[in-house]
């Protein structure tokens, strides 16, 4: 939802304002209804319009992942890693959620891509 729905300044695009606007007088249309549950999902909650978040009537939030997730996840993207280099690199990434630990991965690859050709 943070594609779209960023908090509203003088500088956002006439689009995005736009298309805000809409997604908030579909969203009371629906409270109206109450047969409509609207699902959004964001990482990053502060950058969200306040109009938006305040249509919500409860939010669910996640933690970021424990050392264990983080290695999970960092396996799913470096296969190549041993596991005592997935402990490595989970301790590494504290504090880190998912999307950066992939992001790390695929950044790693590129690099070694770069080096290859």
């Amino acid at each position: 939802v943070d594609s779209f729905a960023i908090s509203r300044d003088s500088e956002m695009h006439e689009a995005t304002r736009r298309i805000l606007s809409v997604i908030l007088r579909q969203i009371d249309g629906f409270e109206q209804d109450r047969r409509v549950v609207v699902i959004a999902a964001t990482n990053r909650k502060e950058d969200l319009d306040p109009a938006l978040i305040s249509r919500f009537d409860s939010m669910i939030c996640f933690g970021l992942p424990d050392q264990q997730s983080r290695a999970e996840i960092a396996a799913q993207y470096a296969k190549h890693l041993t596991k005592s280099e997935l402990v490595q690199f989970s301790l590494a990434t504290e504090e880190m959620a998912g999307r950066d630990i992939r992001d790390i991965c695929m950044q790693a690859e590129r690099h070694w891509a770069s080096k290859v050709w």
